[in-house]
């Protein structure tokens, strides 16, 4: 696709954009860009998200709304950007080989989750790498999105009853508590607690538990949407354009339908504080919950994982930045953070003294990171769980692996396939 301009040397005709070898030369090359294009997505997307939910749109709801996914964004949009940047002034693209009239029919995401995971598809990494490539070398294109979408009601209703007796029984009583919990003053979802560690932190509260670990799948109605790229539009429309594709549903247009569901399940409809520690990500009906609720609620944090406030990964951290405090794992930084320590209940366990064998956890493939390429670090190391696999059968030390159930079917495969070979390694 690349071509050399008159007199300049020759290059191949097709080569890997490289911004380094390892995931911390891509993140430091692209973070400066990064931070740019999400403070840009944060001022931009106030205008679009007041009409479809009616708020007040301050900066906090909009990132309480779509600060993570517009994160991802930013990343994946200035890593392609980054990397037509090595190219350098000298080289062309032959404007016959572009697509000047795009015209693109998707469905829209009902939630953050299907968010994620179109912004993670191959074809919208292609989508957002051709709108790079137009703005780089100053193709005048047009691209327009439609989108359309809606649930078969009636295939709801069939889920629902084929549910098992324990989720239905569990349902039931959410239904039953749900007119008492959505009055709480304190609001209390996802906390890392445990099940039966925040019911009772409910009553010691004194007020009823919410029970929202398990929720009613909701109906969507048929929506329509239209997006449309300006000609000779720069990076900055771009990457709004791209996150109003992506804007969730339930989110957007059914904002209000959203919080309806998240009252009738027992989301507190007026709290005076907020506390989560991993709601604030994929949760729409916590996220719509807590938008609605700001700023007369205080919003409170709980650290969920690592990274936070140790790498630079974390450098940009839309919970953090919406939140009124933050419970650290016992990393201080500005005056909402309180290095409280982890609130997750100590795992205890005793070393066997005549272990029979190795148990090794498996992560999934880092696919979140989308400001690298991460095919080449998701295979070395798999490489590499394989050689300690070979290691430890050649040591005839019994060795069981346990792959994340969240990772996906070709690692799964590829692991089978490179062990079915070693006696004492099994899946």
């Amino acid at each position: 696709m690349a071509s050399a301009a008159p007199g300049a040397v020759e290059v191949p005709r097709s080569c890997h954009l490289t911004l380094g070898k390892s995931i911390g030369e891509w993140h430091g090359k692209t973070s400066s860009l990064v931070a740019q294009i999400y403070e840009d997505l944060m001022q931009d997307y106030r205008e679009f998200v007041s009409p479809e939910a009616p708020l007040e749109s301050s900066a906090r709801q909009v990132e309480v709304l779509v600060g993570n996914l517009a994160l991802f964004l930013a990343r994946r949009l200035a890593r392609s950007i980054t990397q037509l940047k090595t190219l350098g002034d000298e080289i062309s693209i032959d404007p016959s080989s572009i697509e000047r009239s795009v015209h693109y029919q998707l469905e829209i995401p009902k939630s953050t989750d299907e968010s994620f995971k179109l912004l993670m598809s191959e074809e919208f990494g292609e989508f957002i790498d051709y709108l790079s490539v137009c703005h780089r070398f100053g193709f005048a294109n047009e691209v327009l999105v439609g989108m359309s979408g809606c649930q078969d009601a009636l295939e709801l209703r069939a889920s629902q009853v084929r549910l098992p007796l324990l989720t239905r029984t569990y349902m039931a009583l959410q239904r039953l508590l749900s007119s008492f919990s959505s009055n709480n003053s304190i609001s209390i979802v996802s906390s890392y607690l445990g099940r039966v560690s925040e019911i009772w932190l409910s009553f010691m509260l004194r007020q009823p538990p919410s029970l929202l670990e398990v929720r009613p799948e909701r109906e969507y109605r048929e929506a329509a949407r239209e997006v449309r790229l300006p000609k000779q539009a720069t990076s900055r429309q771009n990457a709004i354009f791209l996150l109003r594709v992506l804007a969730p549903f339930s989110l957007a247009e059914g904002f209000e339908e959203t919080l309806e569901h998240a009252t009738s399940t027992g989301f507190a409809r007026r709290p005076s504080v907020i506390f989560t520690s991993n709601a604030f990500s994929h949760d729409d009906e916590f996220k719509a919950s807590l938008a609605r609720a700001l700023p007369t609620a205080k919003y409170v944090v709980g650290q969920h994982g690592n990274n936070y406030g140790v790498s630079k990964l974390t450098e940009i951290c839309p919970e953090l930045n919406a939140s009124d405090f933050f419970l650290s794992w016992g990393w201080v930084g500005d005056k909402k953070i309180i290095p409280f320590g982890q609130i997750k209940p100590l795992v205890k366990g005793k070393f066997p003294k005549a272990p029979k064998g190795v148990s090794l956890f498996i992560r999934e493939e880092y696919r979140f990171l989308l400001q690298a390429d991460m095919h080449e670090p998701n295979e070395r190391y798999f490489r590499s769980v394989i050689e300690l696999c070979q290691t430890l059968n050649q040591l005839k030390i019994s060795t069981k692996l346990r792959l994340n159930p969240t990772g996906s079917l070709n690692s799964a495969r590829y692991t089978s396939k490179s062990i079915e070979a070693m006696d004492f390694v099994s899946r």
